[in-house]
């Protein structure tokens, strides 16, 4: 039971994401869920996710991004 609904709740903010239009509603809807630091932290991951997909090794990842070695694995 419960996780269906944490499913249902997932799949909820991804239709609320997916209904996004512009990069202004998207500070605004991020902005009310996340704190600044929250966000900076997830903007940084998502950073690292496309460094590591052009094939950048976790050294060069690191000394790109001020992130912990364990937010890069």
């Amino acid at each position: 039971e419960f996780r269906r609904v944490l499913f249902r709740s997932i799949d909820q903010l991804f239709q609320g994401i997916l209904s996004l239009k512009s990069v202004e509603e998207c500070y605004t809807f991020f902005s009310d869920l996340f704190t600044v630091q929250e966000l900076t932290a997830f903007a940084q991951r998502f950073q690292v996710a496309g460094l590591l997909l052009d094939g950048n090794t976790y050294e060069m990842v690191r000394n790109q991004v001020p992130v912990s070695s364990s937010t890069i694995t």
